[in-house]
């Protein structure tokens, strides 16, 4: 009698997985792929905030250049700090032409933030302004 039970049990190999056993390694990798996307994506999204405030001062600390420089009062345009000149602005610029380094610019040559869009100078309020793609503003003085 245990003769025959030992081989029925050696007579049961069993050749591949069940399918209980696949869905649940596939039920794994995906909650591993998942939670790798929002990490990263976190990730993502504070580098390009870290971008964003590291351009903002570059921006703040091109003005404050441009000021001492012009100690007219007056507060200078995106063309004027990166050098991006019309003809009216092109003499004016000769001595201090691209002061401000960011890290990415349009077509035009005036800086974006990491989402694409453009920084503003608001010289009444003595900031500089941007938004990310989900409307949130970023602003630094100057």
């Amino acid at each position: 009698m245990k003769s025959l039970m030992l081989k029925k049990l050696a007579g049961n190999k069993r050749k591949g997985f069940s399918l209980a056993e696949i869905l649940v390694a596939l039920t794994i990798i995906v909650a591993l792929s998942t939670a790798a996307f929002f990490g990263l994506n976190h990730v993502q999204n504070t580098r390009k905030i870290a971008q964003c405030n590291q351009d903002l001062d570059a921006i703040a600390m091109a003005i404050t250049t441009y000021e001492a420089l012009h100690k007219d009062g007056t507060t200078p345009t995106m063309a004027q700090l990166t050098g991006t000149l019309t003809a009216a602005n092109a003499i004016d610029n000769q001595d201090h032409k691209n002061i401000l380094k960011v890290s990415s610019v349009d077509d035009g040559g005036n800086p974006k933030n990491p989402w694409g869009k453009a920084y503003s100078i608001d010289s009444t309020n003595r900031e500089i302004t941007t938004e990310d793609d989900k409307s949130n503003t970023y602003k630094k003085g100057f």
